[in-house]
């Protein structure tokens, strides 16, 4: 009996080895049994002097808030996590360097009205790109955070980014570009 159990053990064992040894690579590296759809961010803010010259360029991933992330929801599965979100196509400057914080609802010390891009465009097959922009209208100041929202004033903010300290002119002009997009984590 105990020469008849080392015979059949080693089997199953030479067995596993054998059908792993012809998965193919592309699976094997994979993340199996996980999906990975996100959303994220991508700002882009530029300044123009009053000559149409690029004084200084900012971009970066920006920070995704609750509200953006349940406005998302509510807007593809008509859940409830959010009270009236429209259509987020608003953005706005703030001079404060407050840590990012998910919970925040508006940037932290606006400056100057929120500007609406009313023919947001497509961003490939699956997103959205905000155009705005401030011509001279800001004074001069230190833009210190950008902040995407659904209204001109109140409303729900979707996002939030720190930019780091940009310096603006009286004369000069703001560019905002705000890129969200739905994509798969998990792909390389």
């Amino acid at each position: 009996m105990i020469k008849k159990l080392a015979v059949i053990l080693p089997v199953p064992i030479v067995a596993l080895f054998l059908v792993l040894a012809f998965v193919p690579s592309d699976v094997s590296d994979q993340k199996l049994g996980t999906e990975g759809a996100g959303v994220t961010g991508w700002v882009k803010i530029t300044v123009l002097d009053e000559n149409g010259i690029v004084k200084s360029v900012y971009e970066d991933h920006n920070l995704i808030h609750t509200v953006g992330l349940g406005a998302t929801s509510d807007k593809l599965f008509g859940t409830t996590h959010v009270t009236g979100e429209g259509t987020f196509n608003y953005i706005g400057v703030g001079t404060s360097s407050a840590a990012l914080n998910a919970a925040h609802t508006d940037c932290q010390v606006p400056t100057g009205s929120r500007q609406q891009d009313a023919s947001v465009t497509n961003s490939g097959n699956n997103g959205a790109v905000i155009n705005t922009s401030w011509a001279a209208t800001l004074g001069s100041v230190t833009i210190e955070e950008v902040c995407l929202f659904d209204a001109s004033t109140s409303g729900n903010m979707y996002a939030r980014q720190l930019t780091g300290s940009i310096v603006v002119g009286a004369a000069d002009t703001v560019n905002a570009e705000w890129t969200i997009t739905f994509a798969d984590s998990n792909a390389s």
